[in-house]
C-alpha cells in the first residue's frame, strides 16, 4: 500500500474512535440523568385498588404503575411494613383475603427497588344478618312459670359473606346493640340490654336491634302454683286450740305462690291446685301420749282425740312439684 493510502487508514480509524466514544459519552450521560434504578431520581409510584372494604373473605386486588414507565423488577407487596401479601400470579398485582372481622385502618405497601408507596384501605365490616336466641336452649322462645325470673339473650352479626363480625355485642362500633319489650308488663329490659326479667303473665316479644337490623324473642309467662296458704290462719305459728272431741276444717289456698315466692295472679288456678290437697297426720307430741293428739281424714277434717300436740300436713303436686302446707293442733 502507497503511504499515502496507509495514513488516510489511519485517519478514518481514529475519526470513527473519537465519533463512537462521542456516542458512548452522551449515551451514558442521558442514562445517568434519567435511570429510574437511581435513588435520586424522581419516579412516582401508584397503588391503584379499591379504597375501602365491608365483608371478609373478600379478595382486594391492587396494582402499581411507575412515572415514569420502565421495566422494573417484580414489586413486594406487603400489608403495612413487614407482613407480605401474595402476587397472584402477576407482578404488579397484590391479593389479600380478609378476615377476622375487626374493622380498622389497613396500609397496603408496595416497594420496587429502592422505593415505596402505601395506601390505606377502610376496611369497616357492615352487618348484613342478625340474630337473637336464648342462651340457655339457643331457641327464639322461651316460656317461664314465675315472676322474678331473668333471661340472657345471645347475638351474632354477620356479614354478606357470612363472616363472624361480633358475638354477644351491647356497645360495639359502629352501633349499640337495643332492646325494647313490646309489652313492659310481661318483661323489663334491664341496663345489661341482652337480659330481661319477667314481671307479669301474658307473652310479648322482645326486639333486639343492631344499627338497621332486628331480631325478636318471644317470652311467654305463665305462673304456676308453688306455694299454698293454710287455712284457718291460726294453724301457724301458735296452732290451733282444740279440747277433746271437737272438731276443725282445714284447707290451703289463697294467697298462692309461684316458685319466687311471688303471689299468683290467677285466683281460679290456686284454687283448681288447693282442691287437690290431700290431709294426713305426720307427727305429735308427746310420743308417749295414751291416745294421738289428732286425726284427720284426707280431706281436712280434724278431730281431737287426747292431749298434745298435732302436726297435719296438706299435699299435692302441681306441673310436677310437690306443695306441703302445714296445721299445727294444741289439744287440751
Amino acid at each position: 500500500m502507497a503511504s499515502s493510502d496507509r495514513a488516510r487508514s489511519v485517519r478514518a480509524a481514529f475519526v470513527a474512535i473519537a465519533v463512537g466514544a462521542t456516542i458512548t459519552s452522551s449515551s451514558c450521560g442521558d442514562f445517568e440523568r434519567t435511570n429510574p434504578f437511581d435513588p435520586a431520581v424522581p419516579v412516582t409510584l401508584t397503588i391503584q385498588g379499591p379504597d375501602s372494604s365491608f365483608a371478609q373473605f373478600d379478595t382486594l386486588r391492587f396494582t402499581v404503575t411507575t412515572d415514569p414507565v420502565y421495566d422494573h423488577d417484580p414489586p413486594e407487596w406487603g400489608i403495612g411494613p413487614l407482613r407480605r401479601i401474595a402476587n397472584d400470579g402477576r407482578y404488579e398485582v397484590g391479593a389479600i383475603e380478609l378476615f377476622g372481622g375487626r374493622s380498622t385502618k389497613m396500609p397496603i405497601t408496595v416497594r420496587i427497588g429502592p422505593r415505596t408507596a402505601t395506601k390505606v384501605v377502610d376496611v369497616t365490616f357492615q352487618p348484613v344478618t342478625f340474630r337473637a336466641r336464648i342462651c340457655d336452649t339457643d331457641a327464639r322462645e322461651i316460656a317461664f312459670s314465675a315472676l322474678g325470673n331473668a333471661g340472657v339473650v345471645c347475638t351474632v352479626v354477620l356479614d354478606k359473606r357470612g363472616g363472624l363480625i361480633g358475638r354477644n355485642l351491647v356497645d360495639a362500633p359502629p352501633f349499640p346493640l337495643v332492646a325494647r319489650a313490646l309489652d313492659n308488663s310481661v318483661v323489663t329490659v334491664g341496663q345489661f340490654v341482652r337480659a330481661f326479667t319477667t314481671v307479669g303473665n301474658g307473652s310479648t316479644a322482645v326486639v333486639y336491634t343492631y344499627g338497621p337490623l332486628a331480631d325478636t324473642v318471644t317470652v311467654t309467662v305463665r305462673q304456676e302454683v308453688a306455694g299454698l296458704t293454710p287455712q284457718p290462719s291460726s294453724c301457724s305459728p301458735n296452732g290451733i286450740k282444740l279440747t277433746v272431741g271437737q272438731n276443725v276444717q282445714l284447707s290451703a289456698g289463697a294467697p298462692g305462690y309461684d316458685g319466687n315466692q311471688r303471689l299468683v295472679a290467677d285466683q281460679a288456678e290456686v284454687q283448681r291446685v288447693a282442691a287437690s290437697v290431700r290431709w294426713s297426720v305426720v307427727g305429735f307430741t308427746p310420743w308417749n301420749a295414751p291416745v294421738v293428739p289428732a286425726s284427720a281424714t284426707s280431706d281436712g277434717l280434724v278431730t281431737a282425740m287426747g292431749e298434745g300436740w298435732a302436726t297435719v300436713l296438706g299435699t299435692t303436686v302441681n306441673a310436677g312439684r310437690t306443695i306441703s302446707v302445714y296445721c299445727f293442733v294444741n289439744v287440751t
